[in-house]
């Protein structure tokens, strides 16, 4: 997993992904799914919007090729909470938890480390990559 945030279009994704958030100034998230597709292109598939309080959700099926759960969380609160602990360990998957000053992996043991922490990341080489709505 650590490779992948060296790359410039998936540090895009996340870039993305917080600026639909609102840049962590609302108090509402978005995830997405971080998938390798079968022609071992990287996309990221953003779930639809459900405008809750501090919380987002996905119901339905996991896409095939799905790597990692990325999701946003508001700037005054960056860090990923114990629910995001024990979903990424109920799913046996990595978590991505971004804000534009942090960035957070669960691994899918659960286990928190700090990539980025109170600093600006959002910078990347490659605004064209963008996450795409997730069609069921």
């Amino acid at each position: 997993m650590d490779e992948l945030l060296k790359s410039p279009a998936i540090m895009a994704f996340f870039a993305d992904l917080v600026r639909r958030s609102g840049s962590g100034h609302r108090n509402t998230e978005r995830g997405a799914f971080l998938v390798l597709d079968e022609e071992g292109r990287y996309r990221c598939l953003l779930w639809p919007y459900h405008n809750g309080y501090r919380r987002e959700r996905f119901t339905g099926k996991i896409p095939v090729g799905t790597i990692a759960v990325a999701h946003t969380h508001p700037k005054d609160a960056p860090a990923p909470s114990f629910r995001d602990q024990r979903a990424a360990k109920r799913l046996q998957m990595p978590f991505i938890v971004a804000s534009p000053r942090d960035l957070f992996l669960i691994a899918s043991d659960g286990t928190v480390t700090a990539l980025v922490r109170n600093q600006w990341w959002m910078d990347t080489p490659d605004r064209r990559q963008r996450c795409e709505k997730l069609t069921r």
